[in-house]
């Protein structure tokens, strides 16, 4: 195998790897987008509500359930 024909080889593996890598890096830059818009859509939740932290389960039995939530300013 000639030095030429070496050459060649690795140029192409290191093209390979390269496409591979590049591929990896969009897949990463894809899925933090999304995870992005996914917490700024949903989880996050609307500013203008009255609520700083929404109605959540404090405790639930068999027969009630006791509910928490806070507002801004103290205000009922």
């Amino acid at each position: 195998m000639s030095s030429e024909e070496l050459l060649q080889r690795r140029l192409t593996r290191a093209r390979f790897a390269l496409a591979a890598l590049g591929i990896v890096v969009a897949v990463c830059v894809i899925a933090v987008g999304v995870t992005i818009w996914y917490w700024i859509s949903y989880l996050r939740g609307p500013s203008d509500t009255a609520f700083t932290r929404g109605p959540y389960l404090l405790r639930v039995s068999g027969n009630e359930a006791a509910l928490r939530w806070r507002v801004r300013g103290g205000k009922p």
